[in-house]
């Protein structure tokens, strides 16, 4: 009995350490402020919402971008390059639909979500995300 107990509570710990990448837009409909990031976020258990991302790679400033059929690379403060399939937008929530390559050689899939809230950032804007991508 107690190896089923205990049994659960360590895959809960073994899933949360795995790093995850959401590709978001930003939209501050007040301010007419968007951008694009790559957000990344330590562990599955720093859930969207709750915190704002650990690091945030800001791909541009000015404008939201279509990750759909695209490579995308951040480098500060984190490296990673992520590439999405041409045909991402059209396929169904958790569907794989690309991969991410961290600076350390780790690879992992990317999956399409229902589009998400991902964080609220101080400047009132809304960040939301398509994508997401295991490290």
């Amino acid at each position: 009995m107690l190896f089923s107990a205990t049994l659960p509570a360590l895959l809960t710990v073994v899933a949360s350490a795995t790093p995850i990448i959401y590709l978001t837009n930003c939209w501050n409909l007040t301010t007419a402020i968007q951008r694009a990031e790559i957000d990344y976020f330590p562990s599955v258990t720093t859930l969207p919402l709750t915190a704002a991302p650990t690091k945030i790679d800001v791909l541009s400033t000015t404008d939201t971008i279509d990750y759909e059929d695209g490579t995308w690379t951040g480098t500060k403060p984190f490296a990673v390059k992520v590439i999405i399939g041409v045909n991402a937008y059209t396929a169904k929530a958790g569907a794989d639909v690309g991969y991410a390559t961290q600076g350390d050689g780790t690879v992992g899939r990317c999956i399409r979500l229902v589009r998400s809230v991902v964080y609220t950032p101080t400047d009132g804007a809304v960040c939301q995300s398509d994508y997401a991508c295991s490290g």
